[in-house]
């Protein structure tokens, strides 16, 4: 990311009150770098095109989060979801928002998990609220790695 883009993305994480995305991206890349070098390469060329080529006029939050997404997808397949305050889950039903010039991604308040097609697989927490309620970490303990 250039000096302009951490700007926005700070901007950004404070204004959305989401947790940073980053650390949670790392983790994703580590795994799959472990699961499959060809995808991994791929992973670090969607990288470089989508998330860090973002200026600061772009919105680099929904750049991070489409790239969350996607390496998830690159894991497991499975579907976004947004977690409520109240832990109530609905899927996204429109995760190509996240790679566009949305300035608010997700509603305040809204954690977003890559849940697994295959119900045996743990799912990963993508986005989460700097302060997320009791019924959102319940969630994530229980579905999330």
């Amino acid at each position: 990311m250039t000096d302009t883009s951490a700007e926005a993305y700070g901007k950004a994480l404070k204004q959305s009150g989401l947790e940073d995305l980053q650390p949670r991206c790392r983790r994703l890349l580590v795994q799959l770098r472990a699961k499959d070098k060809t995808a991994y390469d791929e992973a670090v060329e969607q990288y470089r095109s989508k998330v860090r080529s973002v200026s600061g006029d772009g919105n680099v939050l929904s750049a991070w989060i489409a790239y969350g997404s996607w390496l998830a997808e690159r894991l497991t397949s499975g579907r976004l979801v947004e977690i409520s305050d109240q832990g109530l889950a609905d899927d996204v039903q429109d995760p190509a928002r996240f790679g566009a010039d949305d300035q608010n991604p997700v509603a305040p308040g809204t954690m977003l998990i890559h849940l697994p097609d295959n119900r045996k697989r743990r799912a990963f927490v993508i986005a989460i609220p700097a302060e997320p309620s009791d019924a959102q970490l319940a969630t994530a303990k229980l579905l999330c790695e």
